[in-house]
């Protein structure tokens, strides 16, 4: 929800796109969008639970998330590095960066079908972006497949992340 309402803001205060009409706001974004990402974060959540055979925490490796392994720092480098090259403009696709972050916050997760669950919002929000613009007054200056393809592979990566952190805080919530 934090990232999403980050990501509205900036591309909203460069004038990307905008909601129309009256709605609710916060920081320029409409409360429904990070409302939005936030019951999707607690339904992602709840399905994990229901198809997990083990508890949260043991599907994560927390000491290489403690102390950060060579290739996982090597690889942030990297996603890091991209994400400032898209951040000025001399990379206009996302996936530079999205991917070798992916792999980094991958390599704690032991068990290979959170990755297919990984998978999932990319093709949801895919989905969904490109049915609510069409049946919505939202105006998107620019908006085309190359917008929906980056809006949608960013949320592999957050939704590792926020695996991970659910199985960060079970593990410490546990001890």
């Amino acid at each position: 929800m934090a990232i999403d309402c980050v990501i509205e803001h900036a591309a909203i205060s460069k004038k990307k796109w905008d909601y129309p009409g009256a709605r609710l706001r916060f920081w320029n974004v409409p409360l429904e969008v990070p409302l939005l990402f936030l019951f999707c974060g607690i339904l992602a959540t709840f399905i994990t639970s229901l198809v997990s055979r083990q508890p949260l925490s043991t599907l994560i490796s927390f000491q290489v998330i403690a102390g950060l392994g060579l290739v996982q720092i090597v690889l942030l480098i990297m996603a890091s590095y991209f994400l400032i090259q898209y951040s000025l403009g001399n990379v206009k696709t996302l996936i530079f960066w999205v991917l070798p972050l992916s792999i980094a916050l991958y390599i704690s997760f032991p068990e290979p079908w959170l990755l297919a669950i990984s998978i999932l919002p990319i093709y949801i929000d895919y989905y969904l972006e490109k049915r609510l613009v069409r049946s919505s007054d939202i105006a998107y200056e620019g908006y085309g497949e190359d917008v929906a393809i980056n809006v949608s592979i960013s949320y592999f990566a957050t939704t590792l992340l926020i695996l991970g952190i659910v199985a960060v805080l079970v593990h410490i919530l546990a001890i």
